[in-house]
């Protein structure tokens, strides 16, 4: 992307005041009501830790993916998401502040006796647990928040990187020499995503239920953080066109057609992994495996899982 496309339209002063605005009054209105959820009650310091790490997931898997959505452009050598790439880098950007957003994940960790937000970490609890004891060695804060720290210095080291790299070609630094580089360090950071955001879908999120395990958990949570930070990076791209922010015909039908034809596999692709779990614990029918299910087919969950079949497959499909 040459510098004079990237400057070609400059935002409007009027349309990014506005944004701001929107942003700011959302940012307070969130607040606002974290902090009446945080004070109400008993369960308020619960309810709002489960609820910080839902908002936290969310964000680090859009920013995740599109890292990873960056690697795999240079990986493969591809052409036609050079116009694109830049809307992937910004999403992926600010990895570091995806690290200052885990920090009161640690908080909630090192005050579970007032969250209760991870049960291994609830020694009473713990010392009935023969299952919980076993799996010690591994799930403890100590080696949970190394682990942690590993993780987004890997994420943090990655994105600045291929983000540096990619701005300083466009003030007519590095040129081939960087994009090989880049080039470079796509295959072995395939490698370490792969592992990391496998072991940390684990411990933030198959932990809060220690006692029930899934070896196709990390594909499913790989299925779902592609398919979000691509929907994310397309509806980005297209409000740039719309709002005069790109130049006229740099992004044709073609890319959005790719963009489209991606999540089409993504969201089939997810459903798939779903519907494999789903049916392998079904028919396996085996205690320890079950009632991970069985939790989420009664009550008002289970309309929540209606929900999310139909809108995380049957419409988008």
């Amino acid at each position: 992307m040459s510098t004079e496309t990237a400057q070609a339209a400059p935002p409007a002063p009027k349309e990014s005041k506005r944004l701001l605005s929107i942003a700011v009054a959302l940012f307070a209105l969130g607040a606002l009501l974290s902090t009446l959820a945080y004070f109400s009650g008993d369960t308020g310091k619960v309810r709002f830790g489960y609820g910080w790490l839902w908002g936290f997931t969310f964000v680090w898997t859009v920013a995740l993916g599109s890292l990873f959505f960056v690697a795999l452009h240079h990986l493969a050598h591809a052409v036609w998401s050079v116009v694109v790439r830049r809307v992937a880098e910004l999403l992926a950007a600010p990895m570091w502040l995806l690290g200052l957003l885990f920090v009161p994940v640690l908080l909630f960790a090192l005050w579970n006796d007032q969250f209760h937000l991870f049960p291994w970490l609830d020694a009473a609890h713990v010392e009935h647990d023969h299952l919980l004891q076993g799996k010690a060695p591994y799930l403890n804060f100590t080696f949970w928040t190394i682990r942690a720290v590993a993780f987004f210095a890997v994420w943090i080291g990655v994105s600045r990187f291929f983000v540096g790299r990619s701005l300083a070609q466009d003030r007519g630094e590095g040129g081939e020499q960087s994009t090989a580089r880049m080039r470079t360090l796509a295959a072995p950071f395939m490698l370490l995503f792969a592992l990391s955001s496998t072991f940390a879908g684990i411990d933030w999120l198959m932990s809060l239920e220690p006692h029930w395990f899934s070896t196709i958990f990390g594909v499913y949570l790989f299925a779902g953080m592609v398919l979000s930070s691509l929907a994310a990076i397309t509806i980005i791209t297209i409000w740039l066109m719309k709002s005069g922010r790109l130049e006229p015909g740099l992004i044709t039908r073609h890319h959005l057609y790719n963009f489209g034809a991606l999540q089409f596999t993504f969201v089939c692709f997810w459903a798939y992994i779903a519907f494999s779990q789903y049916m392998l614990i079904w028919y396996a029918n085996m205690p320890e495996e079950t009632f991970y299910l069985a939790h989420r087919m009664h009550g008002g969950w289970l309309g929540v899982s209606a929900a999310l079949a139909l809108v995380r497959f049957a419409i988008p499909f």
